[in-house]
């Protein structure tokens, strides 16, 4: 302990103390944790029954109806180009549909 004038004793923390404190959780912290939107959680988090889903369903739709649309593309650029002389451009139509313009080579 030191002295300081005009104040009293200072004492100094163990480092092994304080290195402990920076470690241990906080237990008392009971307040539920804000996450972004569009997260996705590991399944050993567990939803409230009436709260807002874990993460966003609708993205994840979204993105797998743009890979499966992406693999049709591929699948039919790939026989178009198999099956004839020309060059095939796949574009998707407004109802989905595969668009395949051939260019004919010369």
């Amino acid at each position: 302990m030191n002295n300081l004038p005009g104040g009293g004793p200072v004492r100094r923390k163990d480092p092994r103390l304080v290195q402990q404190n920076v470690n241990r959780p906080l237990m008392n912290n009971t307040i539920g944790i804000i996450k972004p939107a569009g997260t996705i959680y590991p399944s050993s988090v567990t939803r409230d029954p009436f709260g807002p889903p874990l993460f966003d369903e609708k993205r994840q739709s979204t993105a797998q109806q743009d890979y499966n649309m992406n693999q049709t593309m591929k699948a039919a650029l790939n026989y178009a180009n198999s099956a004839s002389f020309g060059f095939y451009i796949s574009k998707p139509s407004v109802h989905n549909n595969n668009i395949i313009p051939c260019i004919p080579r010369f």
